[in-house]
């Protein structure tokens, strides 16, 4: 008699006369349903590009599906939390700059108003004080904080998190300081929270 391999709702027979076949014909599907998987979570990527940075690469698909979260040990905050396999290597220094943009005054007070739970809750970041007005690269006013030094590189999990939970409705910018070069990092590097903004970066050097 077939041994019946059962995944979740799926039963299949399986044509195998050991044990060892039968965890072979398992891995086979594993990887058949893990690549179409891939292909689908890539289509958007390959019709349009991504967050306006230039068209579809191989390394960027590499960095769409390599890049999800992998589970380490310890406890950040209030429970376990994962780390995060970056595309990049970091500069030893401030690793992450935080970028929280508003325009009006209700969103000027949304934004002062995260501004000052981060500053209770991350006590490691340094935070300056908000630029009233465009400034760099940035198109409309904002406050900046960073992730003070190299040895808080970590915590980005738990910063990270914390955004993409609590930005409301503000437009937040999470970019590293890697070997790539600031282009690269304020684009194909750098995460959002909110919906992105254009950067006023036509003119930097691309890696």
């Amino acid at each position: 008699q077939k041994p019946s391999c059962s995944i979740q709702k799926l039963t299949i027979d399986c044509i195998a006369t050991s044990e060892e076949d039968l965890c072979d014909s398992m891995t086979r599907l594993t990887f058949t349903v893990s690549a179409i998987s891939v292909v689908a979570y890539l289509l958007p990527a390959l019709a349009h590009g991504y967050l306006g940075s230039p068209p579809f690469s191989l390394k960027r698909c590499v960095r769409a599906f390599g890049g999800r979260r992998k589970m380490v040990g310890g406890m950040v905050g209030d429970g376990a939390v994962s780390e995060t396999a970056h595309p990049y290597v970091l500069k030893k220094r401030n690793p992450f700059d935080v970028h929280v943009y508003y325009d009006g005054p209700e969103a000027e007070a949304e934004a002062m108003a995260l501004r000052e739970k981060m500053m209770e809750k991350f006590r490691f970041m340094r935070f300056y004080n908000p630029r009233g007005r465009p400034i760099g690269p940035h198109p409309v006013p904002m406050w900046e904080a960073d992730f003070g030094g190299y040895e808080n590189r970590h915590r980005w999990d738990e910063v990270r998190t914390f955004l993409e939970r609590g930005h409301g409705d503000l437009s937040v910018l999470i970019h590293p300081h890697s070997m790539d070069g600031d282009y690269a990092d304020h684009t194909r590097n750098a995460l959002w929270a909110g919906a992105p903004l254009k950067l006023r970066i036509q003119g930097w050097e691309r890696a």
